[in-house]
């Protein structure tokens, strides 16, 4: 009979120490979005990429010979 108390009490304790674990992520994150949220907002608008379309430069094409072909086309 000790022996099954002395296993029942381990048993509480790790699930008393899970719970309290558990608790403790509940409350981190409700300060995180709550307490903390615009600062965390503010933060990930800051490094967010923000993308821009730029146009290309058009170059000068060259045949294998050297020569330039880009005044062909201008003629189109």
């Amino acid at each position: 009979m000790e022996v099954k108390k002395d296993m029942m009490w381990r048993i509480y304790s790790v699930f008393f120490f899970i719970c309290l674990f558990g608790i403790a992520i509940v409350i981190q994150i409700f300060r995180i979005q709550f307490v903390q949220g615009d600062y965390w907002k503010e933060k990930a608008d800051s490094l967010t990429t923000d993308y821009k379309n730029i146009e290309a430069s058009r170059g000068n094409i060259f045949s294998d010979n050297g020569s330039m072909l880009g005044h062909l086309c201008s003629h189109l």
